[in-house]
């Protein structure tokens, strides 16, 4: 899993690099920080997939979001990891989930860190590639032993016992389990992230009896 990670953040990493050495002398006297969006590339995948990959799937709530550090990764320019000669470092934030529910896998506490991919530097803000965490935020998240995900596709925010889904799971969900909820509606801290005016839900009992099923034909 971690050769995976590598390959699916290489391209985020070597624009982040590259951003973070040309903005430390046109914007460190400015008061905002320049905002960039992730480059970070991920492999599509049906819920199936998503499901059968990630060997942590979490129902939690964002207890704390730390620091943001820049994380090294190695770099190969073949297909062999154990070529690789040089690194790059882009920017990550650990986020501390409490864990609710283990949809699968065995957390062997409480508490389970999630690494969010971007983050506040002090030269540029990396946006994630989906929801940013804040803290008390519900969520459902598939992820990797190292704490990464697929990006948006892996993000599953809950609001009131919905599960906001993503276009990609819209594909493999029945439509009689889909239901839409106006933003305007959600009081929680994630309204602010959802820049459409309704959003497509399933009920979260709803959402675990699939992934179970899911489960089951792996």
């Amino acid at each position: 899993m971690r050769k995976e990670v590598k390959i699916l953040v290489v391209g985020c990493a070597l624009v982040a690099a590259a951003i973070a050495g040309r903005i430390v002398g046109t914007h460190s006297s400015e008061k905002e920080l320049p905002v960039f969006e992730s480059m970070a590339l991920y492999p599509d995948l049906t819920m199936q997939e998503l499901t059968n990959r990630a060997p942590n799937i979490l129902h939690a709530k964002v207890e704390k979001v730390e620091n943001t550090y820049m994380y090294e990764v190695a770099v190969s320019l073949t297909d062999n990891f154990e070529e690789a000669s040089d690194t790059v470092s882009y920017p990550v934030t650990p986020v501390t989930l409490k864990v609710i529910d283990v949809l699968k896998g065995e957390p062997e506490k409480e508490y389970f860190t999630y690494i969010e991919m971007g983050g506040i530097t002090p030269d540029f803000i990396q946006q994630p590639n989906g929801y940013a965490m804040e803290e008390g935020m519900e969520v459902i998240l598939f992820l990797n032993e190292e704490g990464f995900g697929w990006g948006e596709q892996s993000i599953f925010p809950v609001i009131d016992g919905q599960v906001i889904l993503t276009n990609r799971a819209l594909k493999d969900v029945g439509g009689e389990l889909v239901s839409d909820i106006e933003t305007e509606s959600i009081n929680t801290n994630i309204r602010s992230q959802l820049h459409s005016e309704s959003v497509k839900v399933m009920e979260l009992k709803s959402f675990y009896e699939m992934i179970d099923d899911m489960l089951k034909g792996e």
